[in-house]
């Protein structure tokens, strides 16, 4: 290995710790642990609202400046999104939010089931060849654990640019028993679901392409039941 890349190191693993006031990198179980009271203590006990793989906050942030009464959580594995995020969070002087660096299926491990009002999952990536499907985000073990964290009336959120993903993933929403889902469309931007809807970055750029945006709303009700899957 060249000896200048041998020595390179990502700038925004330093910068993130600049900010431990609104980021906390998850990296061992000790930190598990440490992050279920920092966000007991900074929610203050507001209703806890959650976004999986939140890019650089522009959806995370937007949501915490226009609900000030709500706290906010962004699990991000990026440190250059994750900087930028609470960045934005910053500017605005905002005190009801907090991004976790690390692996978004680590919700699991930092809330326990019926925790949560809501849960956001934005453009996760589609992995598209069949020998990396394995890596997806949702798939049915994830998202029976999303919808065990949600409390009862939760919902998720959930916008793909990819039809195949989109389509297989609403399928297993579907056939969850204990969960309706209210909101279902191919084209977001064609319908009155888009009354109040707060784009993030990816969907700003991929709508400026003219790829149409996937929308999911579906609530958990009274009558789910699943065992803690995911570890």
């Amino acid at each position: 290995m060249h000896k200048e890349f041998a020595n390179w190191k990502n700038q925004y693993i330093d910068l993130i710790d600049t900010k431990p006031h609104c980021i906390f990198r998850l990296r061992t179980e000790e930190d598990l642990e440490k992050v279920k009271l920092i966000i007991r203590d900074k929610a203050q006990g507001r209703a806890i609202h959650c976004e999986l793989g939140c890019g650089s906050g522009g959806h995370l942030i937007e949501l915490a400046k226009n609900n000030p009464g709500k706290f906010f959580v962004g699990f991000e594995l990026r440190f250059k999104r994750v900087f930028r995020s609470a960045e934005k969070g910053e500017l605005l002087k905002l005190n009801n939010f907090l991004i976790v660096q690390g692996d978004a299926l680590k919700i699991a491990r930092v809330f326990g089931s019926n925790s949560l009002e809501t849960i956001y999952v934005n453009f996760p990536d589609p992995w598209e060849k069949a020998r990396w499907k394995k890596h997806r985000l949702l798939n049915s073990d994830s998202i029976a654990m999303i919808f065990d964290i949600l409390k009862v009336s939760g919902i998720l959120h959930y916008k793909s640019d990819h039809a195949e993903y989109f389509g297989e993933t609403v399928s297993l929403i579907r056939s969850l028993n204990g969960v309706e889902v209210l909101s279902y469309s191919d084209d977001l931007y064609s319908t009155e679901n888009l009354t109040g809807n707060i784009s993030s970055e990816f969907e700003r750029l991929f709508h400026s392409q003219g790829i149409s945006i996937h929308f999911l709303v579906a609530k958990k009700l009274d009558g789910f039941r699943s065992s803690r899957i995911m570890n």
